[in-house]
């Protein structure tokens, strides 16, 4: 849109030269024959009465003949000539000719009328638009002294168009400021407000921008499209340079399109009632042009205002981001949720959804966030933020350790649809490999894996991918799967020399080749990974697990030291121990290695050394436990006997110092076999008085206590106290080791299942590592063979078993084992079963008899009889002794029963005999029934 003033006749007096003679009238084609001041008279008569285009003969007769003159009389005349020829071809239409003429003038002197020149010199340029070039003249024009305010008006005017046009923003502020402030038209007022706004927004001059708002908000330029979109352009870029509350002013100033379009669509209607109505009056074909333009332009303007996506919704949004990065969250969520709930399926409404969540975890308003998302995925799983949602919910219940959560949301990970899309596929990723850690947390390790094989099959360009790798590894690893976990770590370090886990890699494969039994290959991995790796953080390990290589080693002629050098690991483990369970495990594996050689101080010193070495994070009730031991069997049993008593005293408040309750059963063996009458009474006073001495907040010590004094009585009245633990529901953050033992064979010996799971659980979950735990096992057992669930009898029985072996004091899970699988029917296993309760010389006693007695009842299910009665005859002649005689004489009745079985009535008759004459058994309960028996069958 043209905003300069146009160059008009009645502001240039037609002064021509003062002439003395007047001619007469003459035609163009006499001014060869006339003189110059005839000539000049007839130009001046054309002129006057406005006939530019019949002047310009004349004037360029004159210019010709004065042109070279060098006279100022001469001179002058010729530049006044030039000047009027100028003005006569911009009023005949013919500009590029009149711009020629101009130059000329403004090349040569005198220039009476420079500054008109200037002017109409640098409307031509305008109409052909060279803006360089009328910025050129209007700084010629600026440069001119003792101008007029109209001529300041006019070359600020060009100059700030000029500027503007060339995109020179900074500079065409101050100019068309100054046409702003001076102009005396209102339109051409606005229009020069408007560019310096889109100036000082382009020119990012903020501070000047904040001036000047305020003043066109004072007038109708407010409604100007352009303006607003300008402002939109001005908020985004302050909030992009995070300056919010300016930000927030520019965008608060941007009126609704349905405001501008009307406000438009009324001055069009205006404007052109006005130009039909001035038609009719009369008025300049030039003016008629630039009000069209006027209106053309207005009416561009709300076209492309209507092409626009609605920027109502955008202003809103950008608001609601500005009140969340103001922390004025309340507000930015409203908004945020009005813009959702107005169209949901909207690329804003989709954006405003997000905001919206992004809003409410910053007030920790975690449910409400969450049954947001949720409503979306349901909704929307193909939602243009389905992927990002859910990933931020999944991310935050991980890094809380909401792990339960975390994998509830796998159905809404399995609901996503496929995609192509980079970024989508990347967040894809990254939500199976959250998955997979919310897994691994809780110990499920095979789903985890599983998450992990997803982003090793479907995502190999994923940041997670060779880490996934390396963890899958683990999972396999943590399932004794070494054969594919060994697999996955050799994997891992082809690909990633470089990579975090290499080291971690190397060390897991030398654990899985120790899983897998490959024993040489294994300590050879131990070795690289030592030497690779001297400093890492699992280099301790490595020494402890090669250490126990060496301590399984048969020392032979050839190589006599297998001990010494896994003694020399051990004390690595320790000095290269980053964590105090790092240090604890080899310091005790050395200190078995040393009773193994009955070196006895040298495991006091040893523990000595760990405790120094590591002070308060040392587990000081286990070292002294092993001093303890030491000490005793160097005859230092009060010394023992003392240091017990005081760890007992100092650890004893901490139910994880398990240490304190080995202890506990230490100092009652002590008791039992080391102690006279004298010195046991001596020690039950002395816990008698530290336990009436206690602070009441030490609960666990005095737990503790009252089970080593209740333990140092005998079993009856260890059990006593466990059936008062039991009853007494106690809370079970109190319960260490000892206690939930005892409260362990108390819900066993009471039959209660429920006391017996919850026991169980906690124990197992909580105490994984202690002697004890096979208590925990023996109540979950118990449990399901009262639910009859014989499958998780034997697997809790095997996992049991395989931590503690054929230790004494597990022999009620083989024949647990056996009886299952006899109920079962599995006969032959159960034979196996019952077969391999007799192996274990530490379990001789009423096991023994119940496994011959088992036995038999597999060969009699098979109906092998004779093989029956074997076993059973078996099992009354070899354990009379045993449980009051009960297997015993359980064995003579089913003897008597295969014998009757077998057609020899009179054998049977004679083994029920011996039962009653058998001083074992013939007072034993099930006597009474053979007498009755016996009597029936006329046997006296």
């Amino acid at each position: 849109m043209k905003l300069y003033h146009r160059f008009r006749g009645n502001q240039v007096q037609t002064a021509i030269l003062a002439v003395a003679l007047i001619a007469g009238v003459a035609s163009a084609q006499d001014y060869g024959t006339l003189g110059i001041s005839d000539v000049v008279a007839s130009a001046d008569r054309m002129l006057q009465r406005g006939d530019y285009r019949g002047a310009i003969p004349a004037l360029e007769e004159v210019i010709r003949r004065t042109e070279s003159l060098d006279d100022p009389q001469g001179m002058d005349t010729c530049q006044t000539c030039r000047f009027q020829l100028a003005r006569s071809l911009f009023q005949s239409g013919d500009v590029p000719a009149g711009m020629a003429v101009l130059e000329k003038y403004l090349a040569s002197q005198p220039l009476k009328k420079e500054r008109m020149a200037l002017r109409m010199m640098a409307q031509g340029f305008f109409d052909t638009q060279e803006w360089p070039k009328i910025e050129e003249i209007a700084n010629r024009l600026l440069a001119l002294p003792d101008l007029e305010r109209e001529d300041l008006y006019n070359a600020n005017l060009l100059l700030g168009q000029a500027l503007f046009r060339q995109e020179k923003w900074a500079e065409s502020v101050k100019p068309l400021g100054y046409a702003a402030d001076y102009s005396k038209e209102e339109r051409v007022k606005a229009l020069c407000q408007i560019m310096v706004v889109r100036a000082l927004v382009e020119a990012e001059n903020w501070r000047e921008l904040f001036g000047w708002i305020p003043k066109i908000y004072r007038t109708d330029s407010k409604y100007d499209i352009s303006l607003n979109l300008t402002l939109m352009k001005a908020g985004k870029a302050r909030f992009e340079d995070d300056d919010f509350l300016n930000a927030l002013l520019l965008y608060r100033m941007v009126l609704p399109r349905e405001k501008l379009i009307d406000f438009s669509e009324n001055k069009v209607r205006t404007l052109t009632q006005k130009l039909e109505a001035d038609k009719k009056t009369g008025i300049k074909e030039e003016e008629v042009k630039e009000r069209d333009t006027e209106i053309a332009d207005l009416r561009e303007s709300m076209k492309t205002l209507n092409d626009l996506p609605p920027y109502e919704d955008e202003v809103t949004f950008r608001i609601g981001q500005i009140y969340a990065e103001v922390k004025r969250y309340w507000e930015g969520y409203v908004l945020f949720d009005k813009l959702y709930r107005q169209d949901r399926t909207s690329e804003i409404g989709e954006a405003s959804m997000l905001q919206s969540v992004l809003i409410l975890y910053d007030v920790q308003e975690i449910p409400r966030a969450e049954e947001r998302i949720i409503k979306y995925l349901e909704e929307r799983p193909d939602g243009q933020y389905a992927r990002t949602l859910l990933s931020m919910m999944v991310r935050d219940n991980l890094v809380k350790q909401n792990f339960d959560r975390v994998v509830e949301l796998q159905k809404y990970v399995e609901g996503l649809p496929a995609t192509s899309d980079p970024d989508e596929l990347s967040l894809q990723a990254d939500l199976h490999y959250m998955l997979a850690f919310g897994y691994f947390q809780k110990k499920d390790y095979k789903t985890a894996g599983s998450q992990f094989s997803v982003i090793i099959k479907d995502h190999p360009n994923s940041t997670h991918f060779n880490d996934a790798r390396y963890y899958r590894g683990m999972t396999y690893m943590l399932q004794a799967n070494y054969a594919d976990a060994l697999a996955d770590f050799l994997a891992y370090q082809e690909k990633n020399e470089h990579g975090e886990h290499f080291a971690a890699s190397m060390f897991r494969e030398a654990v899985c080749k120790f899983g897998l039994e490959q024993i040489q290959e294994s300590e050879a991995a131990f070795t690289r990974f030592i030497d690779a790796f001297p400093d890492d953080v699992l280099v301790s390990e490595a020494h402890s697990m090669r250490g126990d290589i060496e301590a399984s080693k048969e020392a032979t002629n050839e190589d006599p030291y297998t001990l010494d050098r896994a003694l020399a690991d051990y004390r690595k483990g320790i000095d290269k121990a980053t964590t105090d369970l790092q240090a604890s495990y080899p310091a005790f594996k050395a200190a078995e290695v040393y009773k193994l050689e009955f070196k006895w101080q040298e495991i006091i010193d040893l523990m000595n050394y760990y405790m120094d070495r590591w002070e308060e994070k040392a587990d000081v009730a286990e070292a002294t436990f092993w001093i303890g031991q030491s000490q005793i069997e160097l005859g230092q049993v009060s010394e023992a006997v003392e240091a017990y008593l005081n760890a007992i005293e100092r650890f004893g408040n901490d139910p994880t110092k398990q240490g304190v309750d080995k202890i506990i059963l230490e100092l009652v063996k002590v008791s039992s076999y080391h102690l006279s009458d004298e010195d046991r009474e001596g020690l039950a006073i002395k816990i008698k008085l530290r336990l009436t001495s206690i602070d009441e907040r030490e609960q666990v010590l005095k737990l503790r206590l009252r089970i080593t004094q209740a333990m140092l009585q005998g079993e009856e009245v260890a059990a006593a106290l466990g059936a008062e633990l039991l009853e007494s529901k106690l809370e079970l953050t109190l319960a260490s080791p000892a206690a939930l033992a005892l409260m362990c064979d108390a819900a066993v010996a009471t039959g209660n299942t429920v006391e017996m799971e919850r026991l169980g659980s906690y124990f197992l979950e909580n105490f994984e590592d202690s002697e004890m735990l096979w208590h925990a096992y023996r109540a979950q057992t118990f449990k399901f063979l009262a639910q009859e669930n014989y499958k998780d009898v034997l697997w809790t029985i095997d996992e049991a078993q395989g931590m503690f072996g054929a230790e004494p004091h597990m022999g009620w899970a083989q024949i647990i084992k056996a009886d299952t699988l006899f109920k079962m029917k599995k006969y032959d296993e159960a034979f196996e079963a019952y077969n391999m309760c007799m192996g274990v010389a530490e379990w001789r006693g009423p096991i023994f008899a119940e496994g011959m007695f088992g036995m038999g009842s597999c060969a009699l299910a098979q109906e092998d009889i004779e093989k029956a009665h074997s076993f059973f005859q078996r099992t009354y002649l070899l354990f009379k002794g045993y449980a009051d005689g009960d297997w015993a004489a359980k064995g003579y009745l089913a003897a008597a029963d295969c014998l009757i079985k077998l057609g020899r009535e009179e054998d049977a008759v004679n083994t029920l005999k011996a039962m009653l004459e058998d001083e074992y058994t013939n007072t034993n309960p099930l006597a009474e029934k053979v007498r009755e028996q016996l009597k029936k069958l006329g046997v006296q």
